[in-house]
């Protein structure tokens, strides 16, 4: 063990946490914004463009998604992906029913979409369905992010030993 002793000392990945995240959109912050557990961590800056626009021109721009009604967590990080490499560099995705279905989907959680993507990323709860309409009001408009996924570790010590008959 470590120092001669019976110990020996490791480090444990624990489970991912939200960290602070922040939404302004055209100098106006935007209320009850969240993260995914796949989100990088950054601050980004860039006019807010709706993703699903055609010929939109993700480029040095915050892409904002609404949520995909079906696919589950596959879906979000496929269209978190498809706007990173159309060179957005961060996200928006509306929570809630799908604005063309009124289907609800299960609710978006930060647990709910593993992995990684290479954009900072939050999200916009049903509750704040209200300030959608200031956010679809500011499209094209400066706009700035900021995710946080807090990944911490902790040490923990093994016995190591020598058991009979080995």
């Amino acid at each position: 063990g470590d120092a001669g002793g019976w110990f020996q000392e490791f480090e444990i990945g624990l489970p991912l946490r939200p960290g602070a995240c922040a939404l302004t959109v055209g100098g106006r912050p935007v209320a009850g914004v969240g993260t995914l557990a796949c989100s990088a961590d950054g601050t980004v800056q860039g006019p807010l463009v709706d993703a699903a626009a055609e010929g939109a021109d993700l480029r040095g721009a915050i892409a904002w998604i609404r949520r995909p009604a079906a696919g589950g967590a596959a879906s979000i990080r496929n269209e978190l992906r498809r706007v990173a490499e159309a060179g957005a560099v961060g996200a928006v995705i509306r929570e809630g029913a799908d604005l063309r279905t009124d289907v609800p989907p299960d609710p978006l959680t930060f647990e709910s979409v593993p992995g990684s993507v290479a954009l900072p990323v939050v999200t916009i709860p049903d509750a704040a369905l209200e300030q959608e309409l200031l956010v679809q009001s500011f499209l094209d408009a400066p706009a700035a992010l900021a995710a946080s996924v807090l990944r911490p570790d902790a040490r923990s010590r093994n016995v190591l030993g020598l058991l009979p008959g080995s």
